[in-house]
């Protein structure tokens, strides 16, 4: 599932974590995307690949995103130090 340079709804996250099949997700510069809504993501039973490219991380999303299991791969653009710490464990 990919979403670019695009303004979406504000529960896309809401939306998406419906996908029980989701295996890779890409959100791309998306400059409305609510970060708080990360945890549902956790619903992706199936999810091991996430592209957030150019989307500023807050270290909320960056602890909620840590918290899924499945998640093998991410991408990450302008990741502080502090974020990478939280997200590598």
């Amino acid at each position: 599932f990919i979403i670019s340079r695009s303004t979406c709804p504000d529960d896309i996250l809401f939306q998406v974590s419906h996908l029980n099949t989701l295996d890779s997700l890409t959100l791309r510069f998306i400059p409305n995307l609510e970060q708080s809504d990360f945890p549902l993501l956790a619903n992706l039973k199936h999810l091991k690949v996430i592209d957030l490219t150019g989307i500023p991380l807050d270290l909320d999303a960056c602890r909620d995103l840590a918290a899924i299991g499945t998640i093998r791969a991410i991408s990450i653009s302008h990741l502080s130090d502090e974020n990478a710490e939280v997200l590598s464990s």
